[in-house]
């Protein structure tokens, strides 16, 4: 995994942090109907959504979702954050990131399922 690291003025990192304390946005119903389906819950965290238990995305395997897409790169830096690369590891992550806990989707999401989830993921700033 690469590391990042930004230099801010102490106002700036103030601002990013506050934005960061904010919660996610409730998917639309048809995006988390997808998201139940496949387990996004049992590993992801989104704060302030709950699946459609009413349980709240609380997961600890995989990274944080909350501010997604205000993310430069994603998978341990690897790759761009952009809406072809998010659709690629949202189908198939072991294959681009062979020893990814991400597991594979292929045959389980859709096009259309794909193009939501990533829609949303995106808006997660």
């Amino acid at each position: 995994m690469r590391l990042r690291l930004i230099a801010q003025s102490p106002a700036d990192f103030q601002a990013w942090a506050t934005q960061q304390a904010q919660p996610a946005t409730q998917p639309p119903a048809d995006v988390l109907a997808i998201m139940d389906r496949v387990g996004c819950a049992g590993c992801h965290t989104i704060a302030g959504v709950k699946d459609s238990t009413g349980s709240a995305f609380i997961g600890t395997v995989g990274p944080n979702l909350t501010h997604f897409g205000s993310r430069v790169r994603f998978a341990g830096d690897t790759f761009d954050n952009n809406p072809e690369n998010l659709a690629s590891w949202l189908r198939d992550a072991p294959s681009l990131k062979p020893g990814s806990d991400m597991p594979s989707f292929v045959g389980k999401l859709s096009k259309q399922d794909l193009d939501a989830l990533v829609a949303y993921l995106e808006s997660l700033k």
